[in-house]
């Protein structure tokens, strides 16, 4: 009887550091996930941030000013004059 009280204990003790155990990895794993939450937060606001800027680089690349000072500055074309206007009737 006394064995059986002793393999009794013995696997009480294996269930509770085993459970023991199994607790402590679960509380490693949900702050390592957290962690790993947070990097991805960050990693998202960096890629809006940049997404906003290429958006205003995109609407001011793509304004008539822009386009026109770019045609004057790398095409050398400039305000037709107006005997270069030519205008068609239907």
């Amino acid at each position: 009887m006394e064995r059986a009280q002793k393999k009794e204990k013995a696997l009480f003790v294996v269930i509770i550091v085993f459970s023991i155990l199994l607790f402590l990895w679960l509380k490693l794993e949900v702050v390592k996930l957290g962690f790993e939450h947070q990097d991805y937060l960050k990693i998202k606001k960096e890629a809006l941030e940049e997404n906003k800027m290429l958006r205003l680089q995109y609407a001011d690349i793509l304004s008539p000013s822009k386009i026109e000072q770019n045609a004057k500055d790398n095409f050398g074309l400039s305000e037709p004059k107006e005997k270069q206007i030519r205008y068609i009737d239907k």
